[in-house]
């Protein structure tokens, strides 16, 4: 069974999420051997999984400096099933808060990069400590292979950040997203931190 999370996961990773902008982010590794705490913290956010969730091991990485976007977290819930649901954490230099201006570059690179996607929805939105944010549902592909995306994405300062759930399209609907989000708060990221 870990074997199977870990190779769907691997597959549904591939895909680059909305803060990929040049490369699709590393495979997401096999799940841990032990449940974890499916939580995730990094000095400008916070994020605890919503129940049923499971976290899926991640190598550590330096908060502050990726030299392409990278998962740096991930979750699933259902793994294995028809509705199962992968959550990642991606991230990506990007300095300063124009978020607009990182939206509208991400968005076309990302169109770019994956065939049959589809922006069906942007909207301007806040995380629930208030941080600005951008909300976006996306499609991808086509018949069976057909996936829906529900994806925050917001700048820290130092970082673009990326929080996507994955799912087979109709698996889950927007409102359960939102719902599985809830747990999500981010600030500007503490530069001078030693």
């Amino acid at each position: 069974m870990k074997r199977t999370i870990g190779a769907i996961a691997v597959c549904l990773c591939i895909a680059p999420t909305a803060a990929v902008a040049a490369l699709p982010p590393a495979p997401i590794p096999a799940a841990s051997p032990s449940p974890a705490v499916a939580e995730f913290a990094d000095p400008a956010m916070a994020f605890k999984a919503a129940p049923g969730f499971l976290k899926i091991y991640v190598p550590p990485h330096d908060p502050a400096n990726f030299e392409q976007p990278t998962v740096v977290a991930g979750f699933v819930k259902n793994p294995g099933k028809d509705d199962q649901l992968l959550l990642t954490i991606s991230m990506q230099n990007w300095d300063g808060f124009n978020l607009d201006g990182f939206e509208g570059t991400n968005e076309n690179e990302m169109r770019g990069q994956v065939q049959s996607l589809f922006v069906s929805r942007k909207e301007r939105a806040q995380l629930a400590n208030g941080m600005p944010a951008y909300w976006m549902v996306i499609l991808v592909g086509s018949g069976f292979s057909s996936q829906k995306w529900y994806e925050y994405v917001w700048l820290d300062g130092m970082r673009a950040v990326t929080v996507a759930i994955k799912s087979r399209l109709g698996a889950v609907s927007e409102k359960d997203a939102r719902d599985d989000l809830a747990g999500l708060t981010a600030v500007a990221y503490p530069r001078n931190r030693q």
